[in-house]
């Protein structure tokens, strides 16, 4: 079961980031246009722009994490033990991170919730969200990651 949420996890974060990628390119794409073809431009797009950046970024930190494509060090050419030591002292350290990060993390949307954003009638807390989702879903990798134990 577990291994089929893995799975599931893995997928769902990939095309997660490729709708991510795909609105940010076609949104920053038709502003060329609009500005050096049409003269015009949509003063949102920075804002929304930068949401889905932070969306792809955080997403993709907790997709590498899952599938343990992040950069990894080899220290001292560890043997397969140290090496498994390792894998579940750092997935120790991004879960607990994490789980301290979380809270901080809403505080600040809470502080930026009485601010709009300058371009849209939205709450300033909405460009904190793909922080607050991404560090949620790497939390979740990290426990998954520690339970299947897999290097």
């Amino acid at each position: 079961m577990l291994r089929s949420a893995h799975k599931i996890l893995a997928r769902a974060s990939l095309w997660a980031m490729g709708l991510c990628l795909l609105v940010l390119v076609t949104l920053d794409f038709w502003q060329v246009i609009q500005r050096y073809v049409l003269g015009v431009s949509w003063p949102w797009a920075g804002d929304v722009s930068i949401i889905l950046l932070l969306g792809l970024a955080w997403i993709g930190a907790g997709h590498l994490w899952l599938t343990r494509r992040h950069i990894a060090v080899d220290l001292l050419g560890a043997g397969a033990r140290m090496t498994r030591a390792l894998t579940v002292l750092f997935d120790l350290t991004v879960l607990i991170g994490g789980l301290v990060l979380l809270p901080l993390i809403f505080d600040t949307m809470a502080a930026f919730s009485f601010i709009d954003l300058p371009t849209l009638p939205v709450s300033g807390a909405i460009k904190y969200a793909p922080v607050a989702v991404g560090t949620g879903f790497l939390c979740l990798a990290a426990a998954l990651m520690l339970v299947l134990r897999r290097p």
